[in-house]
Parts: C-alpha cells; sequence; structure tokens
C-alpha cells in the first residue's frame, strides 16, 4: 500500500513540476525545449526505451504455466 501511495506521490508531483515549468518559463525557452530532435523529444524515446525493457524483463519472470480459458500457456502474455 506504501509503493502505491509513494507511486501517486511521484506521478502527481512530476506532473505538477512539469506544468508549472511549462507555465513559469518564457515562451521562447518553451519552444526551443519542444523542438523536433529537441531534449523533450528525446527524453520521450528514452522513457519508451527504459518502459519496453522493463516489460520485457517483467515477461520473463512472470510465472509460467498459467491456465487460460482451459488452455495452458507457457507464459504470462
Amino acid at each position: 500500500m506504501l509503493r502505491k501511495a509513494l507511486l501517486i506521490v511521484f506521478v502527481v508531483f512530476g506532473l505538477f513540476t512539469s506544468y508549472g515549468l511549462v507555465v513559469g518559463l518564457a515562451p521562447e525557452t518553451v519552444n526551443e525545449l519542444g523542438r523536433e530532435d529537441g531534449v523533450v523529444e528525446t527524453m520521450t524515446a528514452v522513457f519508451f526505451l527504459l518502459a519496453a525493457l522493463l516489460m520485457i524483463y517483467m515477461f520473463f519472470r512472470s510465472t509460467p504455466g498459467q491456465d487460460v480459458s482451459g488452455v495452458k500457456i507457457r507464459r504470462n502474455f
């Protein structure tokens, strides 16, 4: 339960911080950060890669041999 609460606090803090930066920064700075092949786009690609690696790790760590609609599967797809 504590992990879930900490995750919620972290996500809410990240949202408020990111929106606060966008509202508080000068329009030129926001445009520079959001430009094509800029910092924000690169960070988005890195986070997508990290999420994919986490899902692959969780797939191989999942318990094999679950019963889905009467059919035994080897992995938890």
